[in-house]
């Protein structure tokens, strides 16, 4: 159960899960109800509707969802329930309690038609809402014996809601790479799947704590606690992952105990040369987007907090709380186009600090830290207005030298003990990358008196918020319009008092590249703007009307 302060929160967000997972075909008894079936151990169930958990219906769970018409309501007794559970139909289960409810893992487990084994399998396109359950393993024997403790895959929908799911791995605990505790979607059976998992307590999974995968599968994960077996010498574990192609709200989780201590070369401190557990893991098999949004979690006590591998954009890291992940806090490989702010990062242990870079690294003659490494041609990414605080490493912030044009601005920094502070506590050994300590601000609209015409123009930056990069024109001077599509550099010139946007864009309807410069509105003039396009035509001159601000 919820028992912090965000319960009130989750409760409410518990109980609009359960009334939209009411669908409006809803098989109803005479007052609009659905029609409810009880599931207890014992006495011997009468197979009908109604009764009580002392005069049930079923004595199992499948029975019942075997029985019921869609949309039915299940409530299931206190006791134990040693069962697969395979649900292809809508409906509601509602246990009576984590500590009161559980659904085991039997000793013969059967699979589905990819050879995947799960306690609780939903599927078929149902839209199933599950509350209230232990859902608990451990797999009958070794390496594969148990996949999953809930899969929701074949196009389902599921609430899962308020549930206890624990063991969900092989006994003995082992390295294979199966065991998670709640899977939604699989890329290599083609399978996606939609849930809404909040509020689950989930521990002693082998591999995942919570899997979201696949392009077309959707996920909110929220409120929940996901907890690792801590430093393991069989497998790297990961708390949430979210990978190839999913797109997921990840927010307000407690995330805690994904270390891996299976002897070096396999896993250890070095990121580069080590596999790692993450707390948080966001990727793709090859760079790709990935539309997520990770907000507001509490991660800490893993290998490293928060791990992105091969993101192409769509993804923002922000406001959470990261700290004493014991190799990194941030770890960012090959990831552009993200947003990283707002967030607190910090460690505690006076002594703690990452290794020295070795030859095969991008940072070699220089060490990573434990705030926010940003490694292996990451590129175009934000890192705006995060409070990062490191003891023994000389840095907070990391850019290897395989990086190029990220943004690190407006952050509160101190590394070295506090002996560096602001800009001095980044390395950056990149090409083309912005530190800075505060954000810039472009923004204007208005028109201009053109040398070849008079114009219009609409232009936006901010390098510390995620809006996207504009500047268009219904009139560019010559009668055609503009519209940028593509921002690929932006830059303030101190000592013209200049700001200049270059990229690709349209204009009327016919693909071209574009520089934009401004020189921002005083007291004794409105502005000046320049357009220069790649089909030959440039346009320059004063504002008539509007304004243009840098900040």
């Amino acid at each position: 159960m919820i028992t912090t302060r965000k319960a009130t929160v989750s409760i409410a967000l518990v109980t609009l899960s359960l009334l939209l997972a009411l669908p409006a075909n809803v098989h109803a008894n005479g007052d609009g109800n659905p029609v409810v079936y009880y599931v207890a151990p014992s006495p011997l169930g009468s197979g009908t509707s109604g009764g009580s958990c002392s005069a049930p219906g079923f004595n199992t769970v499948q029975s019942a969802v075997n029985f019921v018409a869609a949309n039915s309501e299940i409530i299931v007794c206190p006791g134990t329930y040693t069962e697969q559970v395979m649900i292809s139909k809508s409906l509601i289960l509602v246990g009576s309690g984590p500590s009161q409810t559980t659904i085991k893992a039997p000793t013969v487990l059967l699979s589905d038609t990819a050879g995947q084994f799960s306690i609780v399998n939903i599927n078929g396109g149902a839209s199933v809402s599950i509350s209230s359950f232990t859902i608990s393993g451990p797999g009958p024997t070794g390496c594969d014996s148990l996949h999953y403790g809930i899969f929701v895959n074949g196009g389902a929908t599921a609430q899962i809601l308020d549930n206890s799911i624990v063991h969900i791995r092989d006994n003995p605990f082992g390295g294979c790479q199966n065991g998670a505790g709640i899977r939604v979607g699989r890329m290599f059976t083609g399978d996606t799947g939609t849930a809404s998992i909040i509020g689950n307590s989930i521990s002693d999974y082998q591999k995942g704590g919570i899997v979201i995968d696949n392009t077309g599968t959707k996920a909110t994960v929220s409120y929940n606690t996901v907890t690792g077996v801590g430093p393991s010498p069989f497998i790297a574990q990961n708390g949430i992952q979210v990978g190839r192609g999913a797109s997921a709200t990840v927010s307000y989780n407690t995330v805690t105990g994904n270390e891996c201590n299976v002897p070096a070369p396999i896993c250890g401190p070095d990121p580069d040369a080590n596999t790692q557990s993450g707390g948080i893991l966001l990727f793709n098999d090859a760079p790709g987007p990935l539309n997520v949004k990770v907000e507001d979690n509490n991660i800490f006590g893993n290998d490293d907090g928060v791990l992105p591998f091969f993101l192409t954009g769509g993804t923002s890291v922000t406001s959470n709380n990261i700290h004493d992940n014991r190799f990194g806090n941030v770890v960012a490989f090959d990831v552009n186009n993200t947003f990283f702010g707002d967030n607190t990062i910090s460690v505690s242990d006076p002594s703690a600090a990452a290794p020295a870079c070795k030859p095969a690294s991008f940072c070699f003659g220089h060490s990573y830290t434990l705030g926010i490494d940003v490694l292996d041609a990451s590129t175009g990414n934000n890192i705006c207005r995060n409070s990062v605080t490191v003891t023994a490493d000389k840095y907070a912030i990391l850019l290897d030298s395989s990086t190029s044009k990220n943004s690190v601005i407006c952050n509160t920094l101190s590394a070295n003990h506090g002996a560096a502070t602001g800009s001095a506590a980044v390395q950056d050994l990149g090409i083309g990358n912005t530190v800075s300590s505060c954000c810039r601000d472009a923004d204007g609209n208005g028109d201009f008196h053109g040398d070849h015409g008079d114009g219009n123009f609409n232009v936006h930056h901010n390098a510390c918020e995620r809006d996207q990069d504009k500047v268009d024109s219904s009139n560019r001077g010559d009668g055609r319009d503009f519209q940028s599509t593509q921002v690929n550099l932006v830059q303030f010139d101190s000592a013209t008092n200049t700001f200049t946007m270059a990229g690709l864009g349209t204009s009327g309807g016919i693909p071209v590249a574009f520089v934009f410069t401004a020189v921002p509105s005083g007291p004794a003039t409105l502005g000046w703007v320049s357009f220069a396009f790649s089909d030959g035509y440039t346009n320059a001159g004063p504002l008539t009307i509007g304004s243009i601000t840098i900040l």
